[in-house]
């Protein structure tokens, strides 16, 4: 079977493990996580910023500071309406090379490390909507520093279960 590369299909997953094991509230990740998965694609939106300022600096393109702002925001832009298909970056970075007049051709020497990079882009994608909906539980609920600092230790040497309150990480 082929691993996943988008958050679409992990949001059962996700959805399980913040309510789950880490005690978030039902209301809000069942909420924010749908959101994130599909507005929230900030892994994708570094991955075309980086990658077009590489194929203009392969080509002897100079940027300028104006062209670098047109870059990120194309980038950010275009990442949004990014669809959960493996590889979609690798099309949607076409608009922003025509932005700063890079070859759209040089696209193709990215597609033999692109299988790669959409594993780490997936993950920061799912890493920022696990973030967005511990912050929003967070604010919305203002839980009391008492209730953030308990540890919970599963096992010690002797196998007993004990809880520690009000420890400093």
């Amino acid at each position: 079977m082929r691993p996943r590369m988008r958050s679409a299909p992990v949001m059962p997953l996700t959805l399980k493990c913040l309510e789950e094991n880490c005690g978030l509230d039902k209301r809000v990740t069942r909420f924010v996580v749908p959101v994130g998965v599909t507005v929230n694609m900030n892994g994708t939106a570094l991955f075309i910023t980086v990658c077009s300022i590489f194929i203009a600096q392969l080509n002897d393109i100079a940027i300028s500071s104006g062209d670098y702002f047109a870059v990120l925001i194309t980038a950010t832009a275009v990442s949004v309406a990014a669809t959960s298909v493996p590889s979609a970056a690798l099309f949607l970075m076409v608009m922003t090379l025509s932005v700063i007049g890079a070859p759209v051709s040089d696209v193709s020497l990215l597609f033999t490390v692109e299988w790669l990079l959409d594993r780490a882009r997936t993950t920061n994608n799912c890493l920022g909507d696990c973030f967005t909906s511990a912050l929003v539980d967070h604010v919305c609920f203002r839980k009391k520093p008492t209730e953030l600092n308990e540890v919970v230790v599963v096992a010690n040497d002797e196998g007993a279960t004990e809880k520690l309150r009000d420890s400093t990480l």
